[in-house]
């Protein structure tokens, strides 16, 4: 046995534990929004106010507001502001004639001048909202017709943030197929440290706060990261401002398109993974570089597999715990938003998560990219 074996395989051996125990307690997160009391919509609804950050979204933002229209919910109680975003297709078209005949759509416009980003585009729009109750949601999204209700009802007078489930839209394309299993991954790990009091991770496609939490808690900080909503919920969690909830049910879903090919997909992991300097408590940002190693340490073993059979046996070993421990993340998640599984991608997909997680999370800390014309660093 090489001298390098044994600390590796100690090393081995803690992260792999890490990992196991991480998502046991996220399965223990998710039962706990499961059987949380269903909420009910008070008789005096809040105004609600819904922000969408629009750029370049020609193909897709009629849709969107075709469903924000549909939304069974009291309309005097209800707005929906978009913030075109320096649109340079037909978006700022599109959004100018819907709004002769959506009579509680409101179009605001960025001055062109600036160098604008997400954060930027929704902070305008929550100066501008006249809801104590604020949404969020993408203009590629479609959100469904009990969306609105579904959110709202989730607040009492506790409740400061509440954040919702985002799902794929089906499509039979096979990597369509796997990203869609492996997002319904990372919305039932964010329900499940919701649900351990422990938030980490949400998504702006589907996200509820008020207005005062928001402005308490300075917003989304500098707004120069493509992780804008999860500064907002950590830092009303960190000041302390207010419950955090999951609305863990069918009614709270939006959808969103999956990605077209491979690399769009790894376009948009990379850009979701750019997470440093971003956390105010750095003890987040320690363990989520505990999480990294873990997979590159799998990845380092199965290569080591090849000089030394006597790794086989650990590695071989730690798989089968990473793919038990992902299913029941996954089977509780499926549950508790009546999303059917295949779990013939399932297994498909388990030999590409580990290599796909170290490049994507290396590159997204290094990596400039490019999104709707706009440089991300």
């Amino acid at each position: 046995m090489p001298s390098f074996a044994p600390p590796f395989l100690l090393a081995f051996s803690f992260l792999t534990a890490l990992y196991t125990v991480f998502l046991l307690l996220v399965r223990q997160g998710l039962r706990k929004v499961r059987a949380a009391p269903e909420t009910q919509m008070p008789s005096d609804p809040p105004f609600v106010s819904i922000l969408v950050a629009a750029r370049n979204e020609e193909q897709t933002i009629g849709r969107c507001l075709d469903a924000l229209r549909q939304q069974e919910y009291p309309k005097e109680k209800l707005e929906v502001i978009v913030v075109n975003d320096g649109s340079t297709d037909k978006t700022g078209k599109i959004l100018e004639e819907r709004a002769t005949f959506h009579q509680n759509l409101r179009v605001l416009e960025l001055p062109q001048k600036q160098t604008h980003n997400k954060a930027m585009a929704l902070t305008h729009g929550v100066k501008a909202a006249r809801g104590e109750v604020l949404l969020t949601t993408d203009a590629d999204c479609v959100p469904s017709a009990t969306w609105v209700g579904s959110m709202a009802a989730e607040f009492n007078s506790e409740t400061a943030l509440v954040a919702g489930p985002v799902i794929e839209h089906d499509h039979s394309r096979f990597i369509a197929r796997l990203s869609k299993l492996e997002f319904l991954g990372l919305i039932a790990t964010a329900a499940g440290l919701i649900g351990l009091n422990r938030p980490i991770i949400c998504n702006g496609a589907n996200l509820a706060f008020r207005k005062s939490a928001f402005e308490k808690a300075g917003g989304f900080g500098n707004g120069i990261y493509a992780t804008e909503d999860e500064v907002l919920m950590n830092r009303i969690y960190e000041r302390n401002l207010g419950a955090i909830r999951f609305a863990g049910k069918p009614a709270a879903i939006v959808k969103t398109d999956g990605p077209k090919n491979i690399t769009d997909f790894l376009r948009q992991r990379i850009r979701w993974s750019s997470k440093r300097k971003t956390f105010d408590d750095r003890s987040i940002l320690l363990f989520l570089v505990l999480l990294y190693l873990y997979f590159a340490a799998t990845l380092a073993g199965a290569v080591l597999c090849f000089s030394y059979p006597f790794m086989l046996l650990p590695v071989g070993i730690s798989f089968l715990l990473k793919c038990a421990v992902d299913a029941s993340v996954l089977h509780e998640g499926g549950r508790l938003l009546d999303v059917p599984l295949r779990w013939s991608d399932f297994l498909i997909a388990e030999l590409f998560h580990v290599p796909y997680i170290v490049v994507a999370a290396f590159l997204g800390q290094f990596k400039t990219l490019s999104w709707k014309g706009r440089t991300i660093r």
